[in-house]
């Protein structure tokens, strides 16, 4: 009897080591599809940072049409919670999951089935949430996102896989229970096992601090409020690092430059420019007053415009990023922008250097509100009656809404937007250097 007693201890020993082994082995299966969505998380944080923050110049490069828009998703309501985008929230998830993988097996005791059926729950919550966020990108933003349709494949992967572990409680409803009261039992003080408390904690935590918080504190902190008019230059020499040195890539950048086709955007009388119209270089630059990457890149060509000043023309367009005014922005992004280009345009009206002392008021005051708007009186000294009249005919708004036009026709998706005798400049704000606009005058003025 005491030789059966201890055979069967020592079968049910080898049983939960061989289980433990097989779920030991299949976990690995994991850790491809978490690491692929830490890399497409860290891509939707670092695209939606760069949309808010404006420091890119025309659409993304994962805009293939209408319906598959990047930067349509990115400026939606629904990009981010509480100003901490959703990408923070998703990168927070496969940090937790991949960490939790590598702490050993199971997350209560040593059970590994307990273990699979934790990564059932949150894979099936992942999964869940992702048809939420599918549905609402095609039925109501009605454009898709290649990174977050990444995400979506990512998380269906993660379902497969816990759905088919081996060693989960069988039964799909009871495995996602289990998981979720073994989930419960962890996380609440004083419950579950201490020593993996101790372990999960740090890592949750820590993976949402590097996830969410942080990011967040970097957007909403640094680009959103350091970008004033005391130390713009400085975060420009910062950002840009102006040299006369010309790199490699400096130089595959002025080719890129050269091989874009010519458009002809023709100019008017009423356009507000800077510079003579023979100019050598003439500069188009599509913009919004609310958009931080605009008033940088408008600091920049003003700086190229002053060391220049009869070689080089920059004419300013409108293209507010607000649904106000501009068809193709389909949710709530920029909602004072429509109303401060019409602001600017009626006092160029009645002075043209009033226009920019709206231009440059309007880009200091980044994060712009209906009082900074329409505190227009305390910024130029023009007729106010005249003011108020051209506000409410409505022409200057046309105006505005026919540079859209023209913005739109170039196929512009973004600010800044900036045309160099009818080439677009391609990249970001920080391409935007006054020694490869020097190359471009220089190579002009040698032929």
């Amino acid at each position: 009897m005491k030789n059966s007693k201890m055979k069967n201890s020592k079968l049910s020993s080898e049983a939960v080591c061989n289980n433990a082994s097989v779920g030991s082995i299949y976990r690995r299966r994991y850790y491809i599809p978490l690491i692929v969505g830490v890399v497409l998380s860290v891509v939707l944080i670092q695209h939606y940072a760069v949309l808010k923050t404006g420091f890119q110049l025309g659409p993304s490069e994962c805009n293939f049409s209408q319906s598959f828009n990047c930067d349509d998703i990115a400026r939606s309501s629904f990009a981010a919670i509480a100003g901490v985008p959703l990408g923070s929230f998703a990168l927070a998830f496969y940090l937790s999951f991949l960490s939790l993988l590598f702490i050993g097996s199971g997350l209560a005791g040593k059970e590994d089935n307990k273990d699979a059926d934790v990564g059932l729950f949150f894979s099936t919550l992942a999964m869940l949430i992702s048809i939420v966020l599918a549905g609402i990108s095609i039925f109501v933003i009605r454009s898709t996102c290649i990174y977050c349709a990444g995400l979506y494949l990512v998380n269906i992967v993660l379902f497969l896989i816990s759905v088919f572990h081996p060693t989960r409680t069988k039964g799909l409803y009871a495995a996602i229970i289990n998981g979720l009261t073994t989930a419960i039992v962890v996380i609440l003080p004083f419950s579950g096992d201490r020593v993996v408390r101790q372990i999960v904690y740090p890592v949750v935590l820590l993976s949402f601090f590097f996830s969410v918080a942080l990011p967040a504190a970097i957007i909403d902190k640094f680009y959103m409020t350091s970008v004033t008019r005391e130390n713009l230059g400085e975060i420009v020499r910062m950002s840009t690092r102006l040299t006369q040195e010309q790199t490699e890539e400096e130089a595959h950048w002025y080719q890129r430059w050269a091989a874009t086709e010519a458009v002809d955007i023709p100019i008017a009388d009423g356009d507000f420019r800077r510079g003579p119209d023979n100019a050598l270089l003439r500069i188009v630059e599509f913009a919004d007053f609310e958009c931080p990457a605009c008033l940088m890149a408008g600091h920049l060509l003003h700086e190229f415009y002053e060391q220049h000043p009869t070689e080089v023309q920059i004419v300013y367009r409108s293209f507010p990023l607000d649904r106000s005014c501009n068809r193709i922005i389909r949710n709530d992004f920029h909602q004072y922008a429509c109303d401060a280009a019409e602001v600017a345009r009626c006092a160029g009206r009645l002075d043209k250097g009033a226009f920019w002392q709206m231009h440059d008021f309007f880009y200091a005051t980044q994060g712009l509100s209906a009082e900074d708007v329409q505190g227009w009186s305390s910024v130029i000294d023009v007729d106010a009656s005249r003011m108020k009249a051209c506000l409410v005919d409505d022409l200057e708004l046309a105006a505005v809404k026919a540079d859209i036009e023209q913005g739109i026709s170039l196929k512009i998706g973004g600010t800044p937007a900036i045309f160099v005798n009818g080439r677009i400049l391609p990249g970001s704000v920080n391409d935007l250097k006054a020694g490869r606009l020097n190359e471009i005058l220089e190579n002009i003025k040698s032929r």
